[in-house]
């Protein structure tokens, strides 16, 4: 059995995503709009409520919360931004804001490099493993990595300031975060309260259904032996992904039920419903025309479709949880490809059903 373990919400990361939440809207709103969700009141009433922080200024936003890609480049709707590449998910799990704030004060430039380089990394298509992280801690060995790289030209200015100056970026960080603290909780107290809820309900979850979800988002051998942390988050409908040394670090946004559809039906008819459903739905039905004799990634069948990476990725992994779709992890992508096995047997049952 998978050792899983469930940690209490994140409010630092929680607040991290309100403000991302505010300074993308629009991205997410389209996001959403695509996935034929429409925004919650409660997510129009934290934006409101965030525009009027007075002291959260433009210029500390700009800083922190831009995307350093593209939208085009977003995967699963997370955004990369200074502020995620701070700290890492495994330094805040289970801490309140207080405590990680204390941690970053403390921070030595080294370890801040190196989180800076690990995001960097991952926006490149270099496959060499994360020991060699030290060779960049050399400014020009990671002028060269972050020029490589899927950043955007005015982010990597930004970036590569910020590994020259890494504790002046992380205090400057935290003390706007300090001062801004009681209003953002304010902000989304209304959400924090939905979280609660949202998070007893994913703990009656069996194990298989976490496995599945990082089995659609990141190959079958990503999981492997490894400790999956799981946690809510007040993204609606997005879901986070990271890996630590033996720890994957698993962020299930509120109201992600359409992934639940294995676990709240169990007769037969239910489920073929569901398929159905899918079937029905056009740009599903053409990922899975797609995928009829090739395996293909994210960004390819983002291509083929004109959708985004994001877009296809929640498409992905609902259908790696129904069945219909496998996933396998080759060169830091994840591949997917049509489970004929299954649908054979959901064509089987229909035929049945009709004509027998």
């Amino acid at each position: 059995m998978q050792n899983i373990r469930f940690g209490i919400p994140l409010d630092f990361y929680d607040k991290t995503t309100a403000i991302l939440f505010f300074k993308h809207n629009e991205f997410y709103r389209d996001l959403f709009h695509k996935m034929g969700y429409d925004l919650d009141f409660e997510y129009i009433n934290l934006v409101k409520k965030i525009e009027k922080i007075q002291s959260l200024d433009a210029e500390f936003v700009d800083f922190y919360f831009s995307s350093v890609t593209s939208y085009e480049e977003v995967t699963n709707g997370n955004i990369f931004c200074i502020a995620t590449t701070l700290i890492k998910t495994k330094d805040i799990f289970n801490k309140d804001s207080s405590e990680i704030y204390r941690l970053m004060n403390k921070m030595n430039e080294d370890s801040i490099r190196l989180n800076i380089i690990a995001t960097v990394k991952h926006l490149t298509n270099k496959k060499d493993g994360f020991e060699a992280d030290q060779y960049y801690l050399e400014e020009n060995h990671f002028y060269d990595l972050l020029s490589d790289s899927f950043v955007t030209s005015n982010s990597k200015w930004s970036i590569l300031q910020t590994f020259k100056n890494p504790h002046n970026t992380v205090m400057n960080y935290v003390n706007k975060m300090q001062e801004i603290d009681n209003d953002l909780t304010n902000a989304f107290l209304e959400l924090k309260n939905r979280d609660y809820v949202w998070f007893e309900k994913i703990k009656k979850l069996p194990q298989s259904y976490f496995i599945k979800i990082i089995e659609g988002l990141k190959g079958t051998e990503y999981f492997k032996n490894h400790v999956i942390n799981i946690f809510p988050t007040i993204t609606p409908y997005l879901l986070s992904v990271s890996k630590e040394e033996n720890n994957i670090y698993l962020g299930i946004g509120i109201g992600s039920e359409q992934l639940f559809v294995e676990n709240r039906k169990n007769d037969d008819l239910d489920n073929l419903q569901e398929i159905l459903k899918t079937l029905a739905d056009g740009s599903k039905l053409s990922i899975l025309l797609l995928l009829k004799d090739k395996k293909l990634y994210a960004g390819e069948l983002a291509k083929e479709l004109g959708l985004s990476n994001a877009t296809i990725s929640h498409h992905m992994r609902i259908m790696v949880i129904q069945g219909l779709v496998k996933s396998e992890r080759i060169q830091n992508k994840t591949y997917y490809y049509l489970n004929k096995k299954y649908l054979s047997e959901v064509i089987g049952k229909l035929n049945s059903l009709f004509l027998l």
